[in-house]
């Protein structure tokens, strides 16, 4: 795809609260992506306001991402995968900026591969 894409690896994850494994990608700074199907996508986001630099990270779920940014997905040549092209993602910046987080990075934790596999854990 070239260095102007970016290509995310899915996160295997574990909600917190009812320890629901769910996928996850992170999108930083709106810059054009390939966006398989997933559960959340962690928006990882940098941008000024008032003279100063804002850095923050939070999470939406895959409804809330396809609602905010829908219009500008198209298909790609993956099953389900979407993608946001160049030209688009520079159009974006303020609704990246602006959409509503729905969960925090601190609601999820890594999940021990041995219990998402059918192979048994050898430690």
């Amino acid at each position: 795809m070239g260095d102007e894409y970016y290509v995310p690896t899915i996160l295997f994850l574990r909600e917190k609260r009812s320890g629901n494994p769910v996928t996850a990608v992170t999108w930083n700074r709106h810059i054009p992506s390939v966006f398989p199907p997933v559960d959340f996508v962690f928006l990882i986001r940098e941008y000024r306001r008032l003279f100063r630099e804002v850095k923050e990270t939070g999470v939406i779920s895959s409804q809330t991402f396809l609602a905010a940014f829908g219009e500008f997905l198209k298909p790609f040549d993956f099953k389900d995968c979407l993608i946001i092209y160049p030209a688009t993602a520079a159009l974006i910046s303020k609704q990246f900026n602006g959409v509503k987080f729905d969960r925090a990075l601190q609601d999820f934790e890594g999940f021990p591969i041995g219990q998402i596999t059918n192979v048994p854990d050898r430690s």
